[in-house]
């Protein structure tokens, strides 16, 4: 059962709620605002209201009895006029007693009226109860007077059993409480001023006060607990009730165990999914079941994933959407799992949970990842699948010290082919040079086309002597046959190929990426159809290095260096938000040089600032010509920021250029927070004092910690791509996925996925809420003239499809 108006949040505790209202007199002043409500909108609240005075009811009334009777002990000797008022009031309690329980049982407390009797009832009690203690209290000595006084707080300590009642109690104390401290004032003012007299009228407004307050705060309390109580039972309830009574859908499915891990309780659409009957599993462990009767073998992948189940059970931690792939009658399947451990009075009793049967939404997911990773039309993995691989196979060389070689495979004249026939043909090309090396491959080796007519291919386990076997077999097959083009059109396929040799891959994947480049472009110098080998063994790397050192300046001199310009996209409107800008520098002998080398070279030669505020100056006169809603953002690298005048220097570019400092986004690594330096920040803060948004860029890759966003007010957080890339076939990075936009959520603040490059991935992040989105999908790194065409056209690129239109956007959708 879920509450009208309360269905998301459960009630607070006080901690919370004095947080909440920033401060103790505010939330006094809402405490005593909620006490007076007099119609309540909850019908469940309401229902708990009654179900508390149908229980605390009866102590009252006998708790007013019995002060009844003490009463009129003391005063037997009394007038008979008091007397009989005593017994009057008796009479009256008891009437009010059945007509209150009358109430009550019909459930009339849940309107209006009957909440205006039981206030007035209170009130009345009060005035009857301070009228006999002023009757009573002036007679007394002094020592009756005490007593009198003690009675008097016994009443009204009382009133906490008539907390339900919104405000009964409170006026009940009130009256009770303020007319004593004003017959004491009276009697300090016969006495000719005794100070006894004025400290008891001191001390005992002091206690109403208390009791007034006390009043509020447990009722708020205890509300708060049994509400807290009453959705645990209606939980418990509706979980028991399911797992009595769910239909036979064998995709969705329901179980319970004891706190020995055996079933205790199953839906029958388990039984369906495992195909036993519904007795049989009662007396064997969950996790044998799932090891055994779904066919799960030691040594196998899946009993990892089950060994991850035994460890969540065993740790008594809840656990969710836990993937669990399984083997059924000689098919494969896919379980997600969520339980949560179940304690009666702190005593770990077992566990509840659900499993579904994802096996459909998995196989897209994985089909998807497929797609993310490999080339579409020859199939072979992708430049994004060969840097991941590299990533952990590096580590595994490395480990062992194993050699071997980066194979850079690229055709000669490929380009005729593309001018002359046309893209198609290129295609149809590609598609048969790939069939002819993979006749050379052996299993362990693994070739990716990175782009064009370019492949990589690495040789795993292998020597100079092996790898020129290889590469001499490679050239023999590609160029040993002609490929028709069309009738009577045939075209030689030639191939070049650069080689550099490692041992332990400690050089890293860029070094041996750019040192086998260097070996393609010295073997096309030399004609071409050869192969030529990065000698001596990668030892002249340091000297390219130095090259580009030295042409880094000139490049600057003259122009050489270049901007490109990539788009990011609101991600739930698909609005284009702005530009971010990035480096290209094209060297005359080595090619494009990637911008993350390129800022290296910079910040190594000194040039970085110079380089920082090339790229400020020309980008802001360029973002001029843009809408005024669309932004710009720059790279900012850790050797600009420390620079002593780095903030006057920036901020002085960026005046002469007339850009907006508001248009302006810095998006910074965490690399600039490794040492936390008070001064760093201090930057960041007179930047962002400018108006210009500071961004958390490259999120999730290295050094993460959560005190970045702790210290400094980020305005967004850009999340790296690689969990993008994994996060359709990999839980765990779906996970971190999910977390990281959740939390930019609470914090209030934007987040840009990065390396969005396929429409299930798009409509995945979407679907979790995220702000911002930039990648392959959308649009690669333009030129300027390529900017302003864009623009032109609205900012939409049309082949972007609306979020839930994919296989896969529907399911997330659903």
């Amino acid at each position: 059962m879920v509450l009208p108006g309360n269905t998301s949040k459960e009630p607070e505790s006080l901690g919370d709620i004095l947080t909440q209202y920033h401060g103790f007199l505010p939330f006094l002043v809402d405490l005593f605002k909620k006490l007076y409500q007099l119609n309540p909108i909850d019908p469940a609240i309401s229902t708990i209201k009654i179900h508390i005075l149908r229980r605390v009811t009866p102590f009252f009334v006998f708790f007013q009895l019995i002060a009844a009777l003490c009463l009129i002990a003391s005063i037997w000797k009394m007038p008979d006029s008091l007397l009989f008022t005593v017994v009057v009031f008796i009479g009256v309690m008891i009437i009010g007693l059945t007509v209150y329980l009358v109430l009550v049982r019909e459930h009339h407390l849940r309107q209006a009226p009957a909440i205006y009797i039981l206030r007035i009832f209170a009130v009345c009690l009060g005035i009857f109860w301070l009228s006999v203690i002023s009757f009573i209290l002036p007679i007394e000595p002094q020592i009756g007077q005490l007593l009198c006084c003690v009675f008097i707080m016994a009443l009204m300590a009382s009133a906490v059993l008539f907390l339900p009642v919104a405000g009964a109690s409170v006026l009940f104390s009130s009256i009770l409480g303020s007319g004593t401290v004003l017959v004491i004032m009276l009697l300090w003012y016969h006495s000719h001023y005794q100070s006894a007299y004025l400290i008891g009228a001191v001390l005992f407004g002091i206690y109403t006060a208390l009791i007034i307050l006390s009043c509020g705060l447990i009722r708020e309390l205890l509300i708060g607990y049994l509400i807290n109580h009453y959705y645990l039972e209606q939980r418990n309830a509706i979980l028991t009730l399911l797992l009595g009574d769910t239909s036979d859908i064998a995709g969705d499915w329901l179980w319970e165990t004891n706190a020995e891990g055996v079933l205790t309780g199953v839906s029958p659409a388990f039984s369906h999914v495992l195909g036993l009957e519904e007795k049989t599993l009662y007396t064997r462990p969950f996790v044998d079941i799932m090891i055994q009767t779904a066919g799960v073998s030691d040594g196998d992948n899946a009993a990892e994933n089950v060994k991850r189940l035994q460890d969540c059970l065993n740790q008594r931690i809840f656990f969710r959407d836990l993937i669990v792939r399984v083997q059924k009658e000689g098919e494969v399947y896919y379980w997600s799992l969520s339980g949560r451990p179940m304690f009666k009075d702190r005593v770990f009793t077992g566990y509840r949970g659900v499993g579904t049967d994802v096996t459909h939404i998995h196989n897209i997911h994985r089909k998807a990842s497929f797609r993310a990773r490999h080339d579409e039309l020859t199939n072979m993995p992708n430049r994004t699948a060969f840097f991941d691989d590299m990533e952990f196979y590096l580590v595994e060389a490395e480990q062992e010290q194993e050699e071997f070689a980066l194979l850079n495979i690229d055709l000669d004249g490929f380009k005729e082919v593309n001018d002359n026939y046309g893209h198609h043909m290129g295609d149809y090309v590609l598609t048969q040079v790939v069939t002819r090396i993979s006749r050379a491959l052996e299993e362990a080796d693994t070739l990716y086309r990175i782009g064009g007519d370019e492949f990589v291919l690495v040789d795993k386990n292998t020597n100079r002597q092996k790898a020129t076997t290889k590469v001499q077999q490679l050239i023999d097959i590609i160029t040993s046959e002609q490929i028709k083009l069309k009738e009577g059109v045939f075209w030689t396929p030639g191939v070049t190929i650069g080689i550099a040799l490692s041992r332990g891959g400690h050089e890293g994947i860029m070094d041996l990426l750019s040192a086998s480049d260097l070996a393609l472009y010295e073997g096309k110098k030399r004609g071409g159809n050869c192969f030529v080998f990065f000698a001596p063994e990668l030892e002249t790397v340091a000297q390219r290095k130095l090259n580009l050192l030295r042409d880094l300046a000139k490049a600057l001199d003259e122009g050489d260096i270049s901007l490109l310009y990539q788009p990011f996209y609101d991600a739930q409107t698909q609005k284009l938000k702005g530009f971010e800008a990035l480096l290209c520098w094209r060297h005359a002998l080595y090619g494009r040089i990637l911008t993350e080398q390129l800022i290296s070279l910079a910040e190594d030669s000194g040039l970085i600032q110079r380089l920082g505020l090339f790229v400020l100056t020309k980008a802001a006169k360029f973002a001029l010509s843009w809408p005024e809603e669309l932004i710009l953002s720059i790279n900012l690298s850790p050797g600009q920021l420390m620079r002593k005048n780095f903030v006057s220097e920036w901020l002085e570019a960026l005046d002469s250029t007339r850009f907006p400092a508001h248009r302006l986004q810095i998006e910074i690594t965490e690399t600039i927070f490794m040492k936390q330096s008070p001064v760093t920040f201090a930057k960041l803060y007179d930047l962002r004092e400018r108006g210009m948004a500071i961004t958390l860029d490259d999120f999730g890759k290295g050094f993460s910690c959560l005190g970045y966003l702790y210290f400094f007010p980020f305005s967004k957080i850009k999340m790296d791509r690689l969990f993008v890339r994994d996060m359709l076939r990999d839980q765990r990075a779906a996970t971190i996925v999910k977390g990281v936009v959740n939390l930019t959520i609470d914090l209030g603040i934007s987040l840009t996925i990065e390396g969005v490059e396929s429409q299930e991935q798009y409509d995945y992040i979407v679907s979790l809420g995220c702000t911002e989105v930039q990648g392959f999908y959308f649009a690669r790194p333009m030129e300027p003239e390529k900017v302003m065409e864009l623009i032109a056209q609205g900012g939409t690129k049309k082949h972007i499809a609306a979020p839930g239109t994919s296989v896969l956007g529907q399911i997330v959708a659903d």
